[in-house]
């Protein structure tokens, strides 16, 4: 039986992420590194070329930093969240996001960062997803009661690695997926909480 969710926060707590933004301020960052990039799907080829060229650890510093400067949007499932944590589930986030990031989105978005057990940032690792090294920090016990959410196959990668259970939420939106998990876990008598 799942017991333990751990959640990515951009794409999945946070579904409204400014993605033009953050594109256009990783493509400024690439470009004073030497790199020009034209569109979206080169920016992420180019971040991966680039990031593999140089002294990761030292990019991925300032990364976080290009990150620290983004707005922050949110289409509001706390609700959802905190009916899990109430449902019994211990929740627990991992993101490549800075910590400061991560807490001022939490805390924007309407969710308390006490609510995770724990919160793994890119600040707390070497190796960014998907690299095991975020997860491994923060799994605990039997491998059966974890379920990781993420939006990108690179959250559902290293779950694929562990042997952990993984749902990509990419096309269907997380208060879906919330209102299913609250379903399963018998919780609610059965119903689900409606949209």
């Amino acid at each position: 039986m799942i017991k333990a969710l751990l959640l990515d926060l951009h794409g999945v707590l946070i579904s409204k992420f400014p993605i033009s933004e953050y594109t256009q301020a990783v493509k400024e960052w690439l470009k004073k590194k030497g790199h020009e990039v034209d569109t979206y799907e080169r920016w992420k080829e180019g971040f991966g070329t680039f990031s593999q060229a140089c002294d990761y650890h030292n990019i991925r510093q300032e990364y976080l930093n290009v990150m620290d400067n983004l707005p922050v949007y949110s289409e509001d499932c706390s609700d959802m969240v905190e009916l899990l944590r109430k449902s019994g589930f211990e929740l627990y986030l991992a993101t490549d996001s800075s910590r400061s990031n991560a807490i001022q989105t939490l805390k924007t978005a309407g969710y308390p960062p006490e609510m995770f057990k724990m919160i793994v940032t890119g600040n707390d690792v070497k190796f960014a997803k998907p690299n095991t090294e975020m997860y491994e920090k923060i799994i605990n016990g039997n491998r059966d009661e974890w379920l990781i959410i993420g939006d990108r196959i690179t959250d559902i990668i290293p779950a694929a690695k562990l042997g952990l259970k993984a749902l990509l939420t990419e096309k269907t939106g997380l208060r879906w997926w919330l209102n299913e998990i609250v379903k399963l876990r018998g919780e609610n008598s059965g119903k689900g909480v409606s949209d």
